[in-house]
Order: C-alpha cells, then sequence, then structure tokens
C-alpha cells in the first residue's frame, strides 16, 4: 500500500492512502466522546513515549478492534484493500499497519457457537487440572466425576 505523507513540526509520517486527510468539501460526521478520548490517549501515549528514549515499548502492537461478524471484517478490508485471512473456526480477520502497528480487525463466523466452543474448552481444561473426568449422565450428558 503507497502513503501520502503528513507533514508535522520537524517530521514527515507516512499514512497509508486509505486513512490520508480527506478533501475539505468532504463532510465527515463529529467523533464521539469515547473516540476523542481514545484518539487523545494515543497522542499522550506517543508523547510520554518520545518524552524518554530509555522507556521501553509496548509489547503488543495490535490494536484489537471486534466488529463481531466475518462480513463485517469483510466490509471494513474492501474498503481499505485489504485482505482477509480466516482462521481454522473460519473467523475473519485483517490488519491495517501503521508503522509496527496494526489495527487489527476481526469477527467470527457466529459469535455465540465461537463463545460456546470456548467455555467448554474451558470447562475441560478445569476438570483435567482437577484430576477428574468427564462421564456420560443418565439423560446422556457428561458429567464431572
Amino acid at each position: 500500500m503507497s502513503a501520502s505523507p503528513v507533514e508535522m513540526p520537524g517530521r514527515t509520517i507516512p499514512v497509508p492512502l486509505s486513512v490520508a486527510p480527506l478533501p475539505d468539501a468532504v463532510k465527515v460526521p463529529a467523533l464521539s466522546q469515547q473516540a476523542r478520548g481514545y484518539i487523545d490517549g494515543l497522542r499522550a501515549l506517543a508523547d510520554f513515549l518520545e518524552s524518554d528514549p530509555s522507556l521501553r515499548t509496548p509489547s503488543s502492537q495490535q490494536l484489537l478492534i471486534p466488529l463481531m461478524t466475518n462480513a463485517a471484517v469483510e466490509e471494513f478490508a474492501a474498503g481499505h484493500g485489504l485482505a482477509v485471512e480466516y482462521d481454522d473456526e473460519g473467523n475473519a480477520s485483517t490488519d491495517l499497519p501503521f508503522g509496527p502497528l496494526a489495527y487489527h480487525v476481526y469477527g467470527y463466523v457466529d459469535f455465540d457457537e465461537h463463545m460456546a466452543r470456548g467455555r467448554e474448552r474451558q470447562a475441560r481444561e478445569w476438570v483435567a487440572s482437577q484430576g477428574l473426568e468427564l462421564r456420560p449422565a443418565v439423560d446422556g450428558s457428561e458429567v464431572a466425576a
């Protein structure tokens, strides 16, 4: 993806074309208070990190953005010229890079089913960690014993 630089005092920052400044004629809705707070926090974090070169940078380089559905991820990716990746369960994700950082957008084939599988996996791990085993119940479901 090519970039259009943004001039700032003393430096030039490349910005992906998909997020380059819009022409003045384009009407952009006002940011929500939550979005404004988040953006202000990111700027404050950047200033803090820049103020002391000895500071360690965060180990996570992804900003996680849950869009909940694969369709929403696919729409976001199409609007920004990005490829969509799918995991083994068919859940979609894409990354919009900003230098070493990534705006990581993800969704699910079926969020409720994804959560149910996660809860079952966690329950089975707990049962095993307690030295228990799952056995069929009288009604055919499994119970810990």
